[in-house]
């Protein structure tokens, strides 16, 4: 008896209570929160890496009491209330790798309004990797990156770190091919345009050979005398 007692009570008191949020939800209202939830920021920041697994802090500021947030993450989905913040500022701890997207909706205006605004923020996946001796000559690769996001397995990771550095090889061999090549084309253009220059010198370092020989000749020819 107690318990359909309950059931009758509740049938009748919710709809008063959804009743009375809505009349507050005026033109005004809605005009006032919306623009509230603008400025809504949301920043991380690393929390630290366990097992070789990050996880994050994500502040959420600049809420107010009738603001509620969902956090669609596929792995930890959960709805935060002002109870679970304060001072308009919500952290949420323990945040893994991945997109989060933060729905903000309004409690006063739930029936009527859809979400206010939708905050997304990506944290980073950590690379268990990057700081491997292989990796020593290839930082700039995203290979060898702390944030980038890799995550196969040991075996993997060796295979392609010895790919990389075939390919990075055979890149340098055709980089000093290519030098040399340069090279080459270079001092045959310098032949084609400035063969006249070579020419003139030439005749004249021929000049110069036949007048010292021809004055060696002559003293020689002195002395014999």
């Amino acid at each position: 008896m107690k318990k359909i007692l309950f059931l009758l009570i509740c049938l009748f008191t919710f709809p008063l209570i959804t009743y009375a949020a809505d009349t507050k939800c005026t033109k005004d209202y809605e005009s006032e929160i919306k623009s509230r939830a603008r400025n809504v920021n949301v920043v991380y920041q690393l929390e630290g890496i366990k097992n070789n697994v990050a996880s994050f802090r994500i502040t959420v500021t600049n809420l107010t009491n009738d603001m509620v947030v969902f956090d669609n993450y596929s792995k930890q989905s959960k709805t935060y209330s002002s109870k679970d913040y304060s001072n308009g500022i919500l952290v949420i701890k323990n945040a893994q790798s991945g997109t989060h997207s933060l729905k903000i909706y309004s409690k006063t205006c739930a029936t009527t309004l859809s979400s206010l605004t939708v905050k997304t923020i990506s944290l980073p996946k950590y690379n268990p990797y990057y700081n491997d001796k292989s990796c020593e000559g290839l930082e700039q690769y995203s290979l060898c990156q702390k944030w980038s996001g890799y995550s196969k397995s040991k075996k993997e990771f060796e295979n392609e770190i010895k790919n990389l550095k075939e390919t990075k090889n055979t890149a340098n061999d055709d980089s000093k091919d290519d030098n040399n090549k340069e090279e080459k084309v270079s001092l045959y253009k310098l032949l084609i345009e400035y063969w006249y220059i070579l020419l003139l010198a030439l005749i004249i370092v021929i000049c110069v050979y036949y007048l010292i020989a021809s004055n060696s000749k002559k003293k020689e020819f002195n002395f014999k005398v």
